[in-house]
């Protein structure tokens, strides 16, 4: 499994170095409403489970990710 922040970076097209966990909707520009879209399916895909609309409505920053994934039971 990849490190969220690689998957961040392949959805939104960024370096990964440059992401941390405050990368955020506020912060990339990239970041709209389409590319989350894109990337809570791609987080379904890469981990293997089925995020909630609440999980999809939280999942605003790489930490607040990594939170929702770490309680669907994702490991990288």
């Amino acid at each position: 499994m990849m490190r969220p922040e690689l998957l961040v970076g392949r959805v939104f097209g960024v370096d990964p170095a440059s992401l941390d966990d405050d990368a955020s909707s506020a912060t990339l520009r990239q970041w709209d409403s389409m590319a989350h879209i894109n990337l809570v399916l791609a987080m379904e895909a890469e981990y293997g489970v089925r995020l909630t609309v609440e999980d999809a409505l939280e999942a605003t920053s790489v930490g607040a990710l990594k939170r929702v994934l770490t309680r669907r039971g994702a490991r990288w």
